[in-house]
């Protein structure tokens, strides 16, 4: 662009028609990487608060499972433990076993779902009802402890990894969250440009498809900013609940990003032609 800079889009994007004829026409790509760096902030927001939820959630629920928790040690690819088999660890809201211990083979013949537990930790690694199964319908380990070395599990040491895994959660939480992100708000940048193009088609403006795509990517990434800016905000201010505008927040996206297409794409329209237009209507009258 020659009057304004990418990192002004946030701005602009949102009133300017100056900006949208300089993006449109002198712009270069199709907008993708501001998608991506919009994207990366809305999903480090998101990522960054299921982090905070589960850091919370192991200080307050993890002392419980950690009085649960039998002190195990690894050694030479074996488990052993203080407990006899099976033991189980306990929901504390709904007093359900979440979690089995088994290190004399008692649940051979037995499913996960008729132990009624989502993991088992065995003598040669971790279990878990995650649809893994085998030919026999047989859950797999997703685990093994040969490649575990030699440990030994305590309450302390559980308290300790259980929050170094709350803190790895919103790393894997973004990569996991940003790619599908991405992917869909291009998909969404494609369907609306082709709104885009009805419209200079029908208004005769002379902006390349490429321009079209531009803008629209720009305007998908307002409809970003707007989630992000939905984030951030409290659920209510002044005492006005936003409950229902969350409720309705991907339809408003989506309304958002399709009026700055057309708000973007029409202000590609040169003053020649809009006077253009205007002659072509009155003379119609």
């Amino acid at each position: 662009m020659k009057q304004y800079k990418v990192w002004q889009a946030p701005l602009w994007a949102f009133f300017s028609t100056n900006f949208y004829r300089d993006l449109g026409s002198h712009g270069k790509g199709v907008g993708f990487v501001y998608l991506l760096c919009v994207l990366a902030v809305s999903c480090g927001i998101e990522s960054i608060q299921t982090g905070i939820y589960f850091y919370k959630q192991a200080e307050t629920i993890g002392p419980y499972y950690a009085e649960q928790v039998p002190i195990m040690e690894i050694k030479n690819g074996k488990m052993t433990m203080d407990k006899e088999s099976i033991y189980y660890v306990f929901d504390p809201q709904s007093q359900r076993p979440v979690v089995g211990f088994d290190t004399s083979n008692a649940r051979a013949g037995r499913r996960l779902d008729e132990l009624g537990v989502t993991a088992l930790v065995t003598d040669t690694g971790i279990i878990l009802n995650m649809g893994n199964k085998d030919s026999k319908g047989f859950e797999q380990e997703v685990l093994n402890f040969a490649i575990a070395g030699q440990m030994k599990m305590d309450k302390n040491s559980f308290m300790q990894t259980l929050k170094m895994s709350a803190l790895a959660v919103p790393l894997i939480d973004f990569a996991l969250r940003l790619p599908p992100a991405w992917a869909g708000q291009i998909f969404q940048a494609f369907g609306f440009s082709v709104a885009g193009l009805i419209l200079a088609q029908m208004i005769s403006i002379g902006i390349k498809y490429e321009g079209i795509l531009r803008v629209s990517s720009f305007a998908v990434g307002n409809a970003v900013i707007i989630g992000i800016l939905a984030k951030l905000f409290p659920s209510q201010i002044a005492g006005v609940s936003l409950t229902n505008f969350a409720m309705h927040l991907g339809l408003i996206q989506l309304l958002v990003a399709f009026v700055y297409t057309l708000f973007g794409v029409s202000a590609n329209l040169s003053e020649a032609t809009f006077q253009a237009t205007e002659l072509e209507n009155e003379s119609r009258l």
